[in-house]
């Protein structure tokens, strides 16, 4: 694991540019409520993990309505989805369809029936998938560090998972 936090300590030195210290530090906190959802989810035990994350996908859609009715500034959901892109709509779809229902119901199903630390190590491939997809899709060009850093990640993933 100190490989790999290594590797986040270097992509972390990549602030300023295209990566603000307020982004890493919500990057950040988001995985720390992660960390505390997936100590929740293991205590769950077995249960049917899709219908689970599903519920539970619930309370965040009907808050983020709720702030976004209350935002004189926001136009109407109904008026932001017929003015989106193809593209907008298919990343939300992705984003709350597959990335967020589907991918938590199993990463909840291998918390649930597996050890933590032979299950959690894997997380560590998210942060260099994004970047990664970012790359690809949207032709960003990152620093050799950000690299070198998503290489220490992915050693100490490997390294964690066969020790």
């Amino acid at each position: 694991m100190l490989v790999a936090f290594c590797g986040l300590a270097l992509i972390g030195l990549t602030v300023g540019g295209d990566l603000t210290a307020l982004g890493l530090g919500l990057a950040i906190a988001g995985a720390f409520s992660w960390a505390v959802g997936n100590v929740l989810l293991k205590r769950v035990g077995r249960v049917p993990m899709l219908s689970l994350i599903v519920w539970l996908s619930v309370v965040p859609l009907l808050s983020a309505l709720l702030v976004s009715a209350l935002d004189p500034q926001s136009p109407s959901i109904f008026v932001a989805v017929s003015a989106a892109s193809w593209s907008s709509l298919a990343a939300v779809i992705y984003l709350g369809a597959l990335a967020g229902v589907l991918a938590y119901a199993l990463w909840g199903y291998l918390l649930a029936r597996y050890p933590a630390a032979s299950v959690v190590p894997f997380a560590l491939l998210a942060p260099c998938v994004g970047i990664l997809s970012s790359a690809v899709i949207f032709g960003e060009i990152f620093t050799p560090i950000r690299y070198a850093g998503m290489a220490l990640i992915l050693a100490g993933m490997v390294i964690s998972s066969i020790a």
